[in-house]
């Protein structure tokens, strides 16, 4: 919350958002700030679902913890397929507003990235699911669990997850202004 407070500020204050004096009114504005703050909504709870999955108690039970990752890899699909509207409505209506066109770009690359990293999340930490596991090549893409590339792919995927909220406060701000 704090770092989408951040985000907020640098945004209302950036010389884009100075320009931008007499905002200029769409018809199709209230649909896009809907949806964008939808967006922005479900972006944030999806990173209290992946710090609970992160830091699960270890004395959590299993089904807990199982609970926690489908409801995790529930929301990302949800969240990709919200992307993949906000995208869409900007990419019809808005594509000659650099100022949000250009972050819905950059949202929709970061979600597929973010997908990649979460499976490379799994497997360096779980193994391939038990239907692929029997690959040959597969089993030679595991990373130790603990290792460094672990760490590092986690790290990268839960950074990833911050800038996608970052860039959709962003999306959300600017089609405030319209």
């Amino acid at each position: 919350a704090l770092f989408a407070y951040c985000v907020a500020l640098a945004t209302m204050t950036s010389p884009v958002w100075r320009k931008t004096v007499a905002p200029s009114r769409h018809l199709e504005a209230g649909k896009l700030q809907r949806l964008a703050i939808l967006t922005t909504a479900l972006v944030y709870v999806q990173l209290v679902l992946g710090a609970f999955v992160r830091h699960v108690s270890y004395e959590a039970t299993v089904s807990a913890f199982q609970t926690a990752v489908v409801f995790h890899l529930f929301m990302a699909a949800v969240l990709a397929l919200h992307i993949g509207v906000l995208s869409l409505r900007v990419v019809r209506t808005y594509r000659h507003e650099a100022v949000l066109a250009r972050p819905v770009y950059l949202l929709l690359g970061m979600i597929v990235a973010q997908l990649s990293l979460g499976c490379a999340v799994w497997v360096t930490s779980y193994g391939w699911p038990s239907w692929f596991a029997g690959y040959a090549w597969a089993s030679q893409h595991v990373v130790l669990a603990e290792g460094a590339m672990q760490a590092n792919i986690a790290t990268a995927h839960v950074a990833l997850g911050s800038l996608i909220l970052a860039v959709a406060l962003m999306v959300t701000l600017r089609s405030c202004r319209l």
